[in-house]
């Protein structure tokens, strides 16, 4: 509560990291994946991963996910990295190699302590990849085109055996047009998932992804796209008002 609580001690997770993000499972476990830009013989360049299980003050052993010389010539904004975790002991990465212009994915059984070798994904041409866990070993994948013109080309992928295995990808949301920077998957419980586009705009372009309809050809688990415009007319001037 207000007042009865305090921050421990800083801790140096990474002796320097290019880009980093955290993301959190249902048992509290907080998990890390960051860019090291720097190469030496004990710690090579690349994509590492890290975590810290709920109520614990010391991290995890960083593993090297993905190790590369040429990540010491990365831009922060060239890497895009993105994770998630069940709860139960299921964690996938994804990140982008620019100077290959792929995407790659790794997965991890045993709650991130060992990871699979990573495999490039089978869609061309895409980038900015979006993971979310659905539950039971489950996860939903989304890529977007990376050469998809002036609208945003999205597909889909699904794993039911915890990131090991991923199903046929396959193009959906045809009717989405948006800029391919502002699109964000998260998870909306129950086995769900929630497509949100248009961050920092005037309006959100909103669709729900349902586990249960997956298998249904004609929506492929997706609601229709619904719109909400973030404006309001002053009762004054008569203007309508805009909020980003």
């Amino acid at each position: 509560s207000l007042g009865q609580s305090a921050w421990s001690e800083p801790r140096a997770v990474a002796e320097s990291a290019l880009v980093w993000r955290t993301f959190t499972d249902p048992s509290g476990r907080l998990h890390l994946l960051y860019v090291r830009p720097t190469h030496t013989n004990g710690a090579p360049a690349g994509v590492y991963y890290a975590s810290l299980a709920a109520g614990a003050v010391d991290w995890s052993a960083r593993q090297a996910l993905y190790p590369s010389i040429y990540a010491r010539l990365l831009l922060a904004e060239q890497v895009h990295l993105t994770g998630a975790a069940d709860g139960e002991e299921h964690v996938v990465a994804a990140w982008n190699d620019p100077r290959l212009e792929r995407t790659f994915m790794a997965n991890s059984a045993d709650g991130g302590v060992t990871w699979e070798r990573p495999s490039d994904v089978t869609v061309p041409d895409v980038t900015l990849p979006q993971l979310v866990a659905v539950g039971n070993g489950a996860f939903l994948a989304l890529w977007q085109g990376a050469r998809a013109g002036y609208g945003t080309a999205l597909y889909e992928q699904h794993s039911s055996d915890g990131g090991r295995t991923w199903d046929t990808p396959r193009r959906v949301l045809d009717d989405l047009s948006a800029s391919t920077q502002e699109v964000a998957l998260r998870y909306a419980g129950q086995g769900n998932a929630l497509l949100v586009v248009g961050a920092g705009s005037p309006g959100l372009t909103l669709a729900a992804w349902d586990a249960s309809q997956k298998t249904r050809p004609d929506i492929m688990g997706w609601s229709e796209l619904h719109r909400l415009e973030m404006s309001f007319r002053d009762a004054e001037t008569g203007r309508t008002v805009w909020l980003g």
